[in-house]
């Protein structure tokens, strides 16, 4: 099968994999300058393109989108994947044949949702940093007030989709937390 810009996707049949993405939760404008303030929450450009895990367990490469179902990958994305030496889960947003990826869920076969968003951001950064290759991009993050009120005047004045606050103590929750 091809995608609409006619890159090779790997085939799939429709089938569960059994994980559900964390989904956003709106916040009122009001709270943006609170969220900047605070130190304990960090803030990332919202991505506009489709929701993505990718997951590596063992040779079987999946995509799963956010309805938890098993999806294609860009033959090319599927084949950085398959470089990795771990197994991972990888959670995205993809665009053209790019995962924008800001999250870890599972390193070297262990599940790690329960640890807190900074060290699995930590550990996201020691993976994609260890490996050459351009196909999986880290979202840029920012962490002071500083930090963030330039990467929101800057997102702004770019018109772009939005942001988006993690909380850096908090575990991955499925759904809306």
């Amino acid at each position: 099968a091809q995608g609409r810009d006619a890159t090779p996707y790997q085939q799939v049949e429709k089938q569960s994999a059994n994980i559900l993405p964390q989904l956003l939760n709106p916040i009122e404008e009001s709270q943006v300058l609170d969220l900047i303030q605070d130190d304990t929450w960090c803030m990332q450009e919202k991505q506009d393109g489709r929701r993505l895990l990718v997951q590596k367990k063992d040779n079987d490469i999946i995509g799963i989108n956010k309805k938890g179902n098993v999806v294609g990958l860009a033959l090319p994305l599927f084949n950085v994947v398959r470089g990795f030496d771990a197994d991972v889960t990888i959670d995205g947003e993809s665009i053209g044949d790019n995962l924008h990826a800001f999250d870890l869920l599972e390193l070297d076969g262990v599940d790690i949702r329960s640890w807190p968003y900074r060290e699995r951001l930590a550990a996201l950064m020691n993976l994609l940093f260890g490996v050459q290759q351009t196909m999986i991009r880290f979202v840029e993050t920012a962490f002071t007030a500083e930090q963030k009120l330039a990467m929101l005047d800057r997102l702004k004045k770019g018109r772009r989709e939005g942001i988006v606050f993690k909380q850096l103590y908090a575990a991955y929750t499925t759904g809306r937390p």
